[in-house]
């Protein structure tokens, strides 16, 4: 008998800047699905971060996606081959252009993710490395008991490492307290 194994074919993660603005963009296709992340900078972590799900109704088959944030901004845009561009729409209405291009292989430029989930909080901690290897990071802490979101900065812990690593150390600061965190490489277009 011979049987055949089907590889399953990475994500292809586009990386790039909002205009403007210090964020940056993320994107994860996957099978005609699409994972949204804008991450806002120094100056603009607070306001122009958010994670972007794919739904089934969010990406049109030609490329082309909108995606609805929690938080309620809107990312819209289409993907090609190489090269990825859109909008970005802040909760007061703003419109941002962005534009993103392959990540580059052989790097540590991608996007990295790490959600924690339990009955007393959730944490999901997203952070970008560009491929000019600038760095910006969020993370979005929830307490569902309490009905309390939190978000902040979040700061690689170590220098960048050669080639292409699994995942990442980063530390954020929550409730006074210093936490640090490996996150692996996003993988899939599942949150």
């Amino acid at each position: 008998y011979l049987i055949l194994a089907h590889a399953h074919a990475a994500p292809t993660v586009y990386i790039g800047k909002v205009a403007g603005t210090d964020a940056q963009i993320a994107l994860l296709v996957e099978n005609g699905q699409v994972l949204g992340y804008a991450c806002g900078g120094n100056a603009t972590w607070a306001t122009h971060s958010s994670w972007f799900p794919t739904n089934d109704k969010s990406v049109l088959g030609d490329g082309s996606f909108t995606l609805i944030g929690a938080n309620g901004h809107v990312l819209q845009g289409l993907y090609s081959a190489t090269t990825a561009e859109g909008t970005l729409v802040l909760l007061d209405g703003t419109e941002r252009s962005w534009s993103a291009d392959i990540a580059s292989e052989n790097t540590p430029a991608g996007l990295y993710l790490l959600h924690e989930k339990s009955e007393d909080v959730e944490n999901l901690v997203g952070f970008i490395v560009a491929n000019d290897l600038q760095t910006v990071g969020n993370i979005r802490n929830i307490l569902p008991r309490s009905s309390k979101t939190t978000f902040g900065p979040v700061g690689l812990a170590e220098a960048l490492p050669e080639g292409t690593p699994e995942g990442l150390t980063v530390c954020f600061t929550l409730a006074s307290e210093v936490s640090c965190k490996k996150l692996p490489r996003a993988s899939s277009t599942k949150l």
